[in-house]
């Protein structure tokens, strides 16, 4: 499985046009990439697994999300189902932070297929 363009942006949830907008905590990232066009890989459902590891080296799941694979323990973010082709796909995908693990600093964000990591950015979050 080949990813490219992966890219992670915070969002922040803005109500009105008052200046605490702008000191408002981010509240999610979002995670696009694009799947690559393979006419190996199979058509149908996909899965992938974002990981988002904060500055302090924690990993942002709101439900403590694990998936288990050949006696391997991934520990991520969010679950993105999307529909291949066996053309190229674009995926973005919101994964929701949790308020106490919120911190300035880098964020690494990793793409998962099963245990195997396939893609890996970093989001600075200033």
């Amino acid at each position: 499985l080949i990813v490219s363009n992966l890219q992670a942006r915070g969002v922040k949830f803005i109500k009105d046009n008052s200046t605490n907008a702008q000191k408002k905590e981010i509240e999610q990232i979002r995670v696009c990439f694009s799947f690559e066009g393979n006419q190996i890989v199979d058509y149908g459902n996909k899965e992938l697994f974002v990981q988002i590891v904060n500055p302090k080296n924690e990993i942002v799941s709101k439900d403590n999300l694990v998936f288990e694979q050949n006696n391997t323990t991934l520990r991520y973010s969010k679950k993105v189902d999307f529909l291949y082709n066996k053309q190229i796909t674009d995926v973005c995908t919101y994964v929701d932070l949790e308020k106490n693990k919120i911190y300035k600093g880098r964020y690494l964000v990793n793409l998962y297929s099963g245990t195997k990591k396939i893609g890996s950015t970093i989001f600075s979050y200033n």
